[in-house]
């Protein structure tokens, strides 16, 4: 979690107004040299707006500082992944990973939850929709090392038990693409984009790709997404890059930037 740091005496206000304005229900003191959790922040007229971790008297969580009397602490992030990577193979690596990280001053981790079609954390949403054994998950080259552990609640187990205070954010790496060789893709065929050249499905980079107008897919994605939310302590979530329909486009040159469009499926030309 963020903190912001108290600089010099000020008031935690219940607006931008001047805190000589506001009776003592609209503000509260806070001494210099405190340090404060928040939950979230932004800049408004010369004030940041923030959302506590903790009420402070009778303004609550949700309240004004005035900028000049505070620092808020810098987002220092790192992402971590299973691709070309070690950290994750173990709870071992995973706690010596997280140590090396706190002592190089990061604060926040991007942490993989979903790439190659799995997820990284118990998903029941998952369960209900696709099964994917350890056999089947090595023909999309998925260390066996991470097949059925939940990286997520180890994550934040460590994080708590060593007192770390990382922000957590949960990552959706790869988005949409999914090996043709996942096990999702085997059993959800008519939720995957066909190719226009091709008539296929999988696209110029060897992937496939789930389809964001398919209502199922949308249903499953948003599914997915709040049970993370529900079931973890987690500080926010991030998107990949590939969560839309690619397709190509031609420069006035004739140059194409893509070499592969999608989205010709007969669900899809029928929208």
């Amino acid at each position: 979690m963020l903190h912001i740091h108290i600089l010099q005496d000020t008031f935690f206000k219940s607006s931008t107004a001047f805190s000589e304005t506001l009776n003592s229900g609209q503000k509260f003191l806070i001494k210099a040299g405190t340090k404060l959790p928040i939950k979230s922040y932004f800049r408004q007229n010369n004030h940041y707006s923030v959302k506590l971790a903790a009420e402070q008297g009778s303004v609550g969580k949700a309240g004004f500082f005035f900028d000049d009397h505070v620092q808020v602490e810098e987002i220092r992030g790192v992402w971590l992944t299973n691709v070309d990577s070690d950290i994750l193979k173990s709870k071992d690596n995973l706690k010596a990973g997280l140590e090396k990280l706190k002592n190089l001053g990061f604060n926040t981790l991007y942490l993989v939850v979903w790439n190659k079609g799995y997820v990284f954390f118990q998903s029941q949403i998952a369960d209900n929709v696709f099964t994917a054994d350890k056999e089947k998950l090595k023909k999309v080259n998925l260390e066996k090392e991470l097949v059925g552990r939940d990286l997520l609640a180890e994550i934040i187990e460590i994080n708590q038990t060593e007192k770390y205070n990382f922000r957590i954010i949960a990552w959706f790496e790869y988005g949409l693409m999914v090996p043709p060789a996942a096990p999702l893709f085997a059993q959800k065929p008519d939720w995957f984009m066909l190719t226009h050249q091709q008539k296929n499905t999988v696209d110029g980079d060897g992937n496939c790709r789930l389809n964001p107008a398919h209502p199922e897919v949308k249903d499953f994605w948003v599914s997915l997404i709040r049970e993370v939310v529900k079931n973890y302590e987690i500080d926010g979530i991030q998107l990949d890059d590939h969560f839309a329909i690619h397709h190509a486009k031609l420069l006035p040159n004739g140059t194409k930037i893509f070499d592969f469009s999608m989205g010709f499926e007969s669900f899809t030309i029928k929208l």
